[in-house]
């Protein structure tokens, strides 16, 4: 089966579906990529299933529309053929092949029909007039191909008419007065056709001058606005701590830092014999994200409250600095009741920590970071034994065994941190083995030519690394240069 683009800027585009699945959306790593507006990064998805291609909407923003009716996000439903997809702007037929009539909503000009060359008649000039018409080509045989052009009669030397040496009258004689005239005729019109062109050409140079002028004042403003509008980048320094009056003087403290796309996160507890470290590295995109929940919080406008007193043998202090763009602020929050934007940040800033660092959050104590470790081990372990099943499945315990180590760090006489090392180990292995694999597959695709199987080398890459990664990074944009040469190709 396959999918027609009918409406939209991919229109004229096919794409063929292939078991098992075919993914569509905005991101590089989806099988069918759109560009245009009202598309989610994963829009929808095509399945295969019981001999039946079905498809499901993956919770896009502006939905999936089947003949009409809006799809259930997350709930597979079968296509006939024929039937119409809409998502965002692209409108995509279900069929296998485009029907060769012309329906109301598609028009369709075969290839290999060549549209009739349009032919230039002039008005007749008075030299026309003193010439007589010139003889009727004969006509071609039967047994020629009857389904040639007018102007290819032309190229044929019995059809194409002699040259006249002189104007001639119906007896023959020639009228060398109006020959005279004729030469002086075209003298001036040749002259006036050159100035003609001369003049159409100054002035297109004049108006491209002023267009580019006029582009190179808008991109200059554009700078000096991206110029101005430019301050700092995102700076975050979180700091808690509590300190207890009893005769252990037991001491936690906890601090993230977030500077140039560097995330550290440091543990202190004296009392538990625990500390902890770790590092993390955060692109553009995530910490917009970041920055967006900051400003959602409205801390930038949060006033300084007042310090109480320590109670019931706890002293506790919490410090939050942000500064991005041209707007900073630090709060000091000491024994009292934390402003209500100042508890919205901390959220935010527990929410990134455990959904995109995958680290827990400040709030756990060193046992309940003993148990998420042990967990994230178990997990890990269970992505591991069943790397085979789906493709992401390898690098995500790679992931998971990583945080168990990290969590099991600060811990003595763990079994599961063991296991977790020497596993990690195996799985980084295997995924190093399956890149090389496909890494060589896409090389020797390419080298045959063979472009669409050369991109799904690189998207099976993409797909068993994380974004992160160099590889994913590489495949990336190697697709960018094979979709270019496919489309390429296709015109």
């Amino acid at each position: 089966m396959k999918l027609f683009f009918t409406d939209g800027r991919k229109k004229g585009d096919s794409f063929e579906l292939l078991p098992p699945s075919a993914s569509i959306g905005r991101e590089l790593d989806n099988n069918i990529q759109l560009e245009g507006e009202g598309e989610s990064r994963y829009h929808s998805k095509f399945e295969f299933d019981n001999n039946e291609w079905k498809i499901k909407d993956l919770g896009s923003t502006n939905g999936t529309k089947l003949n009409g009716t809006k799809l259930t996000p997350n709930e597979s439903v079968i296509l006939k053929v024929g039937d119409n997809i809409l998502i965002g702007k692209q409108t995509i037929l279900f069929t296998e092949k485009l029907p060769t009539s012309t329906d109301d909503d598609i028009i369709i000009i075969p290839k290999e029909e060549k549209q009739p060359s349009m032919i230039a008649i002039k008005s007749p000039s008075p030299m026309d007039e003193t010439i007589p018409d010139e003889p009727t080509p004969p006509e071609k045989s039967k047994e020629g191909d009857s389904s040639k052009s007018f102007s290819d009669f032309f190229e044929d030397k019995d059809a194409t008419p002699a040259p006249f040496s002189e104007a001639t009258d119906f007896f023959g004689k020639p009228h060398k007065k109006q020959e005279a005239s004729t030469e002086k005729k075209k003298k001036h019109g040749g002259i006036l056709f050159y100035v003609g062109v001369l003049g159409v050409t100054v002035i297109l140079i004049a108006i491209f001058l002023l267009v580019k002028n006029e582009e190179t004042r808008n991109s200059k403003k554009k700078i000096i606005t991206v110029k101005k509008q430019k301050g700092a980048p995102l700076l975050i320094r979180y700091e808690k701590q509590i300190i207890t009056t009893n005769p252990n003087l037991n001491i936690f403290r906890y601090l993230m830092v977030i500077q140039n796309g560097e995330v550290t996160i440091t543990r202190d507890d004296l009392q538990s014999n625990y500390k902890q470290k770790l590092s993390r590295t955060i692109d553009e995109e995530q910490q917009q994200t970041l920055q967006e929940a900051i400003s959602e919080a409205k801390f930038m406008s949060t006033k300084q409250p007042q310090r109480g007193i320590p109670q019931e043998g706890e002293d506790k202090m919490q410090v939050i600095t942000i500064a991005y763009g041209k707007e900073m602020n630090s709060i000091t929050v000491k024994n009292s009741p934390p402003p209500r934007s100042f508890v919205q940040a901390i959220y935010a800033l527990d929410e990134f920590s455990r959904n995109v660092l995958n680290i827990p959050p400040i709030s756990l104590t060193p046992e309940e970071t003993k148990k998420a470790g042990i967990s994230a081990y178990r997990k890990a372990k269970q992505l591991f034994d069943n790397y085979q099943a789906r493709n992401p499945n390898l690098y995500l315990s790679i992931k998971y065994f990583s945080l168990a180590l990290e969590n099991l760090d600060g811990f003595q006489n763990i079994p599961e941190f063991n296991e977790a090392y020497k596993y990690k180990q195996e799985a980084e292995n295997l995924l190093q083995q399956s890149v090389s694999k496909h890494s060589f597959n896409y090389e020797r695709y390419k080298q045959l030519g063979d472009l669409q199987n050369a991109r799904e080398e690189c998207r099976i890459i993409m797909e068993i690394n994380d974004s992160n990664a160099e590889a994913y990074k590489k495949a990336k944009s190697y697709i960018l240069t094979l979709d270019d040469l496919i489309k390429e190709k296709r015109k």
